[in-house]
This record gives structure tokens, C-alpha cells and sequence, in this order.
């Protein structure tokens, strides 16, 4: 979870938000490691990233989007601010 967190916080500065802004999240993979980490910790991912929202679902025009690589494998992050549609 510690990466999946630290990739969060990467896109989050690469998007511009401020540090005490709220977000929607986005975390899709087709990796079942990864996502089970996601299922696993969620409740703490979301809490560390001020996530008011987290889904796999893509979101359509999202504010910031990035592919990356935990630990060697895909993630897609997708982040909105909370309230925003």
C-alpha cells in the first residue's frame, strides 16, 4: 500500500492540487496483486490521499490522469477534487 500511496501523492502534486485538497480516485489494474492491495487497504489509501471517493471505474474527463508502475506493475490513476463533476 505504501507505493500505491506514494504514486498517489506524485499524481496529486503533478495535477496541482494543494495538500489539503479532497479527491475522487481512480485506481484501475488489471494486475490481481495489485488489486487486491487495493481491496486490502482502501480504507487507508483513501485516508492518506484525502480521498473522499475511491472506485475502479474509470471516470470520464478526469482532472489528472497518469499510468504508472508499482513495484513492476500497472496501475492507472485517474483523480478528480472531491465535488467536481
Amino acid at each position: 500500500s505504501r507505493e500505491i500511496i506514494r504514486a498517489i501523492q506524485k499524481a496529486r502534486k503533478d495535477a496541482g492540487l494543494n495538500v489539503d485538497d479532497r479527491i475522487e480516485l481512480s485506481l484501475a489494474t488489471q494486475n490481481d496483486d495489485v488489486a487486491n492491495s487495493i481491496k486490502d487497504w482502501g480504507e487507508q489509501i483513501s485516508a492518506e490521499v484525502l480521498a473522499t471517493k475511491l472506485t475502479s471505474d474509470r471516470f470520464d474527463g478526469a482532472l489528472f490522469t497518469a499510468e504508472v508502475e508499482v513495484n513492476k506493475l500497472p496501475l492507472a490513476i485517474e483523480i478528480n477534487r472531491a465535488g467536481n463533476k
